[in-house]
């Protein structure tokens, strides 16, 4: 259930998603991802994943300079 736009108290544990996909006809490679942690939020450290797949090692990288995914 997506919601843009969420309020929580302190303290609460919150999971977003960070969908990335190709619309365009095109192969695209070396897909640089990346995001920003909003404001007063915090990130659990071994929550990071891809696909299932834990990326712990790579969360700085990620809330920064951004990784590298697959070619779409």
């Amino acid at each position: 259930n997506f919601k843009k736009n969420v309020t929580v108290k302190s303290g609460t544990h919150v999971i977003y998603s960070v969908d990335v996909k190709s619309t365009g006809d095109a192969a695209v490679k070396n897909v640089v991802v990346k995001d920003q942690l909003p404001a007063h939020v915090e990130y659990v450290k071994g929550t990071l994943k891809r696909n299932g797949t834990d990326l712990t090692g790579q969360a700085n990288k990620f809330f920064s300079t951004g990784i590298v995914v697959d070619s779409m």
